[in-house]
């Protein structure tokens, strides 16, 4: 069994001139069929939690294949734990998941990561 996945980090949406383009490169990398790819994860810092942004979460969840967040330290930098979560629209900061029988295990370590 062979899991594929797509790990990312620190688009800095809100504080990179190119972030619109590179969105835009990264989710036609994940949409390329012949990769594979099981799930997406970003690991953080990808925007603001605000609602100008929730364009580009959605973009994220509705690529066809799983995606999962991990809160960054940027995203909670001027935000609380509730528009974090209403946002990214997760439960906890911390979550675990399946694939083809493996655990995954998503972890932070934002101020948020003891909720």
């Amino acid at each position: 069994m062979i899991v594929r996945f797509l790990v990312f980090s620190d688009l800095h949406y809100d504080y990179i001139f190119d972030a619109e383009s590179r969105l835009d490169a990264l989710i036609s990398k994940i949409s390329d069929s012949s990769l594979h790819l099981d799930f997406v994860v970003s690991l953080g810092d990808l925007c603001c939690p605000i609602k100008e942004n929730k364009p580009i979460i959605r973009k994220l969840y509705n690529m066809g294949i799983p995606f999962y967040y991990c809160v960054g330290n940027h995203d909670c930098e001027n935000s609380n734990w509730q528009a974090i979560k209403n946002f990214a629209e997760i439960k906890k900061p911390y979550y675990s998941f399946v694939v083809d029988e493996i655990k995954f295990i998503v972890l932070n370590i934002s101020r948020y990561s003891s909720m």
